[in-house]
């Protein structure tokens, strides 16, 4: 990750909401393979990864739906339990961006507040920031099931209220992400090479900033 404009920015932030998988974490590849291995049990088509970038949507119920999942004859229940159980069974194989450790701790030691904010689980969160030595950059760790309780928008919104989060940012790689942030009341940067394609970014109004990864260029959007 490119740090230097992106970061300066972020330090004229009081705090920092991050988003987690294809963000920080690297597991598009991981979580499209997953994807293509569901998707050969029937011997369906399988995915590109350009394909899988345009279409990919938040709720993932509707992302299974274009790309065809259910033709392989299993219910959304059995889908998400099969994703789930082969995502954790390697789940230590996917690694950061590049920068990302460095960038998280320079930010923790200027004072900046962070909070991973995800819709993963918060045991698997829990693991994962073990896992890759990120333990003291957090000031809150926020998944499913954590004592904020509800949906990401309602546990952003509690988290807001609750620890006076003001002039914040959200980080993110989907438009759900984005959408998000600026419901909370944050500005938003949408970061490249994550699960959905650039090119959805770019005639967004929820995306404020663009951090383009392969180019290393931090941008407003409009």
């Amino acid at each position: 990750m490119n740090i230097a404009s992106f970061e300066k920015y972020l330090l004229s932030k009081s705090c920092v909401f991050w988003d987690w998988n294809g963000t920080l974490l690297n597991d598009l590849d991981y979580s499209l393979g997953i994807t293509n291995e569901i998707l050969a049990l029937k011997s369906s088509a399988t995915l590109t990864k350009q394909y899988y970038q345009e279409h990919f949507t938040i709720p993932i119920k509707d992302y299974y739906d274009k790309v065809g999942m259910f033709n392989t004859g299993f219910s959304f229940d059995e889908l998400t339990d099969h994703y789930i159980s082969r995502y954790e069974a390697g789940r230590d194989k996917p690694g950061l961006y590049s920068g990302v450790k460095g960038c998280l701790e320079n930010l923790r030691a200027n004072g900046l507040s962070q909070v991973l904010f995800s819709a993963a689980h918060i045991s698997e969160l829990e693991f994962q920031v073990k896992h890759h030595g990120l333990t003291e950059v957090f000031e809150i760790l926020s998944g499913s099931g954590d004592f904020y309780g509800g949906c990401k928008l309602d546990r952003g919104r509690a988290l807001k209220a609750q620890h006076g989060f003001e002039n914040g940012v959200l980080v993110g790689d989907t438009l759900h992400d984005v959408e998000i942030g600026k419901e909370i009341g944050f500005e938003t940067v949408w970061v490249s090479e994550g699960h959905q394609s650039l090119e959805r970014a770019y005639q967004h109004k929820a995306v404020d900033y663009i951090l383009d990864r392969a180019s290393g260029e931090f941008y407003k959007n409009h």
